[in-house]
């Protein structure tokens, strides 16, 4: 399908998009959640620079205004300053939606000053728009069944920011969680320094000035909790994963050292190929991980692995993950483990 303006590519792929809400949900402690449906669609933006003139100055700034909703957003200026590429038509082997243009390009400079107006306080009559020019922005829209409820949730095409997130509760953490949180300050000195010194300043904030007394109590709560958590520690499973590309994407290995990855291309993609082995300190079951390239710092692409159980004995399971090429040309291959039990 042609479009009436340059659109953004989708830099990120379904099963990416869905990876990122699968950590949205369980960054709030949720681990019983339907994943229903996911639709990719292209939302029209105009992208303009405005001038507000007061009597004390001019400020100026670039927004964009949503041409099927109208309303004002902020993120996606910060797009154009990204490397992006951009495309005339929807991809072919995409079922993509393309919202509806709404608001007539004629009628942004009015409506623009109003909302800019609106935001900042001024006045409309103050606010000069200019540079306008309209494009297409990709997301994903994610329906998911968690608390009870049901969600729709957004993720940006692009980089794979999520929105709508704080929609969803937290769910309040149990006994074991709260320990096993304290077990992993426990293994840093500031996280020792900082677990001491809530427990100290709760403990003696309850106890008025009864300061001798206090002392003793406060020793009691602390070697409690070390105990406590000790125990979680000692008897939690501890999951490893390591991922190796295959050695045809392998450069300029020095004694069996790999220095440096090359992926394989395919039409407007790059991948990588290769194998993740697994394995735990104890049995873990319906192990969920994750695969992940990186490059410049920056995740870029992800795919997921499910195993249902890893223990001692390593296992591998391959992996095969597709990316947007980045201008760096550089990259590493990572995994990481999410959730077993």
């Amino acid at each position: 399908m042609l479009l009436d303006a340059p659109g953004f590519v989708f830099n990120v792929q379904p099963e990416n998009a869905l990876s990122i809400i699968q950590k949205v949900i369980q960054s709030k402690r949720w681990s019983d959640y339907e994943l229903s449906e996911i639709q990719p669609f292209y939302t029209p933006f105009y992208v303009f620079t405005y001038d507000i003139n007061t009597g004390n100055g001019a400020q100026s700034g670039r927004a964009a205004l949503n041409a099927n909703s109208g309303e004002l957003n902020e993120y996606i200026p910060m797009l154009l300053d990204k490397p992006i590429k951009k495309i005339n038509s929807t991809p072919p082997d995409m079922n993509i939606e393309v919202e509806s243009t709404s608001i007539r390009e004629g009628e942004v400079k009015d409506l623009a000053a109003i909302k800019i107006a609106g935001q900042t306080g001024g006045k409309k009559e103050q606010i000069v728009i200019s540079a306008v020019s309209k494009l297409y922005a990709p997301f994903y829209k994610v329906w998911i069944d968690v608390a009870g409820d049901d969600y729709k949730l957004e993720v940006d095409g692009c980089l794979g920011t999520p929105f709508g997130a704080e929609a969803i509760p937290e769910r309040e953490k149990t006994w074991e969680e709260s320990a096993k949180e304290t077990v992993k300050k426990m293994q840093t000195p500031a996280g020792m320094a900082e677990l001491a010194g809530k427990t100290v300043k709760e403990v003696g904030g309850g106890m008025g000035n009864k300061n001798s007394q206090n002392k003793y109590i406060i020793w009691i709560v602390l070697v409690a909790v070390i105990i406590a958590a000790g125990y979680f520690y000692l008897n939690q499973a501890k999951g490893n994963i390591s991922c190796t590309v295959s050695p045809q994407f392998v450069q300029n290995s020095w004694f069996g050292l790999q220095k440096n990855i090359v992926p394989g291309s395919e039409g407007n993609y790059s991948f990588f190929s290769g194998t993740c082995t697994l394995s735990s300190s104890k049995l873990m079951q319906n192990v969920l991980a994750d695969v992940f390239v990186t490059s410049a710092g920056k995740r870029i692409a992800v795919q997921n692995l499910n195993v249902t159980s890893i223990s001692t004995y390593p296992i591998n399971a391959p992996f095969n993950v597709n990316f947007t090429p980045t201008p760096t040309g550089s990259y590493s291959v990572q995994g990481e483990i999410l959730t077993g039990s």
